[in-house]
């Protein structure tokens, strides 16, 4: 009886002890577990106190953790704050480059581009040793800021020149050639196709990558052709794939199809990079059984975009016509393969 007893002591005292260290979690703790189970609001509740501690460690844990609970909520301003407080209160710590780093990718995703731009700086010209960028965040700042330069300033000189810098002071770059294949599309912006076509011919000959090179051939074709698909208005380049369309003329549509990288996909899935002559049989194929009806062309983010119904493919009843500007006019580039019940099912169309 004494032993049944005893037992049942020890029982109580363990479930006792159990429960105590339960409520007597560390807070870093309990925030992580709130976090697990949705508790969001309770989590970031008790780690703002927290970084208001002198213990680096102990800040640092918070500040991730509420990094990452306000990018669920969809409060970036809230995260660049976190951030910012850490770098503020240990500015020599060996976090801050992936601080800066982490705020500035969240600013270009709200469009702050001139506060994004000033980080990525400080990370390229304050964290030169490798003893004071242990995460290697640098060269990604590099590509980053080059990025930003070439397609949101139109600084395109300034991106050749950070990205060949990148090169440089980077030679073992697990993907150069990607890097050079920007340069050279940064040269074809720019209007100097003879550049780009150099860059393209040396990714050309040199890069152990066939898709590099794949791209690189493509380039290639396209900046040597006779631009002869191109049309100097949306309306008429229109007209004319419709008119080709609705005749099933493969020959015309040959012709109006940009020569060289002609971008064919399914919707809401990768592009793959194609040749028009690639995609041709299969024009082919379901173009004579087709009961086509073509929408108003409609003008989408700088794209204009042709929907065209009544597709024969059974599993791609709908096709996206893509027209863009490009460097000799504006130009048919691809196709968007699409059905109803991948629209319904997300609730909207290609064109939104």
């Amino acid at each position: 009886m004494k032993n049944i007893m005893g037992i049942g002591l020890i029982l109580v005292c363990i479930i006792f002890m159990v429960n105590l260290s339960a409520h007597a979690l560390d807070p870093l703790d309990q925030a992580q577990l709130f976090m697990e189970k949705g508790l969001y609001q309770q989590s970031i509740e008790l780690l703002l106190p927290l970084l208001e501690s002198r213990d680096e460690d102990r800040v640092s844990q918070a500040v991730e953790i509420l990094y990452a609970l306000y990018s669920i909520e969809n409060e970036p301003e809230r995260s660049i704050e976190v951030l910012n407080y850490f770098i503020a209160s240990f500015p020599d710590s060996h976090l801050v480059p992936l601080y800066l780093y982490w705020a500035a990718k969240l600013e270009e995703d709200i469009a702050q581009y001139n506060q994004a731009e000033q980080r990525y700086k400080i990370i390229i010209e304050e964290f030169l040793l490798p003893e004071k960028d242990i995460y290697e965040v640098r060269p990604m700042a590099m590509e980053d800021l080059a990025h930003l330069y070439g397609s949101k300033e139109a600084k395109y000189t300034e991106a050749i020149e950070l990205y060949q810098r990148l090169l440089t002071e980077y030679p073992d770059l697990a993907s150069p050639t990607r890097i050079k294949l920007e340069i050279g599309s940064l040269y074809e912006r720019k209007g100097d196709i003879e550049k780009a076509i150099t860059v393209y011919t040396e990714v050309l000959e040199h890069s152990a990558s066939y898709a590099d090179r794949n791209l690189a051939s493509l380039r290639l074709t396209y900046l040597r052709s006779d631009p002869t698909w191109t049309r100097d208005s949306t309306e008429k380049l229109a007209e004319e794939l419709i008119n080709a369309f609705k005749d099933r003329n493969t020959s015309d549509l040959n012709k109006l199809a940009r020569k060289g990288d002609f971008w064919v996909g399914q919707m809401y899935s990768e592009f793959d990079v194609m040749e028009y002559a690639l995609i041709e049989p299969y024009l082919e194929r379901y173009l004579g059984d087709s009961i086509l009806v073509f929408e108003r062309p409609e003008r989408v983010n700088g794209e204009v975009k042709i929907r065209i119904t009544g597709w024969a493919d059974p599993e791609y009843d709908i096709l996206y016509l893509l027209l863009v500007r490009g460097l000799f006019g504006w130009e048919w580039k691809g196709i968007i393969l699409s059905n109803r019940e991948l629209e319904e099912a997300v609730g909207q169309n290609f064109r939104g």
